[in-house]
């Protein structure tokens, strides 16, 4: 499964949250990952290696059989995210490490993200799990 994750930066405080929600991903499932490139150049500042990520920069980089855009931040990271997959068939979960969360909800339901229940996930959590399609 290709798995991409966006974020924009790695504080101190949500170092050890990350580093538990990307150890949880490489145990549930073997993705094929994708990491935004300024995002990786954080993680790896913040000592979290990611050694078989693929790097993208741009929308255009992104592959479009992505199964799933994780969302590591606040709201407003999820936003930017959400901009990178419009207009393809790519959901986008939040998950929230940022200050408020009221869209990036999906931390509770990760498990059911990462085994393929999207329609689980976003029944139970509308708000922190979208879909951008093309009109």
């Amino acid at each position: 499964m290709k798995i991409a994750l966006y974020g924009r930066t790695v504080t101190d405080a949500n170092r050890i949250g990350m580093e538990t929600l990307l150890n949880m991903l490489r145990q549930r499932s073997t993705p094929q990952l994708f990491c935004y490139s300024a995002f990786y150049d954080c993680l790896c500042g913040a000592g979290i290696a990611l050694p078989d990520a693929t790097l993208f920069a741009s929308a255009d980089e992104l592959p479009d059989d992505v199964r799933l855009l994780i969302s590591l931040g606040g709201d407003g990271t999820y936003l930017e995210a959400i901009t990178l997959v419009c207009g393809r068939d790519i959901p986008v979960a939040g998950v929230n490490f940022g200050r408020m969360g009221f869209l990036t909800n999906a931390t509770e339901h990760f498990v059911d993200l990462l085994d393929g229940n999207y329609n689980n996930a976003l029944q139970r959590n509308a708000c922190g799990f979208s879909s951008i399609r093309a009109q």
